[in-house]
């Protein structure tokens, strides 16, 4: 499943979720919001943590979202890359299954 796949999978998922459960999902999409908000780190520091969370946790649709929200917010590949060999060190093979993972899914919403 190609990166942009995977997004609209998330998407119609959280827009059915929303029609099934309307006042969790509401409160859901405000705490990620508030979450993810300019705060005393910025939201490109917030989307570097995100990203090493869900590598971690070994979710690619997790990782394809918050890898798309940290390309929003200004993160380049050159970071991305950086984070990685944290991730790496930290988490081993698993870490680095991950990292290639996330430098495919980076390249491919770049070319899009």
């Amino acid at each position: 499943m190609n990166a942009q796949e995977m997004l609209k999978l998330l998407e119609n998922g959280g827009q059915q979720l929303g029609e099934q459960l309307p006042k969790h999902m509401e409160k859901f999409w405000s705490f990620a919001e508030q979450a993810k908000a300019e705060g005393a780190l910025g939201k490109k520091e917030k989307a570097l943590i995100a990203l090493a969370v869900v590598m971690v946790k070994r979710c690619e649709h997790c990782m394809v979202r918050n890898l798309q929200d940290a390309i929003d917010a200004g993160v380049t590949r050159e970071e991305l890359a950086e984070l990685c060999t944290l991730v790496m060190l930290l988490d081993g093979g698993p870490g680095f299954a991950s990292s290639a993972f996330l430098l495919d899914k980076y390249d491919e919403l770049n070319a899009e």
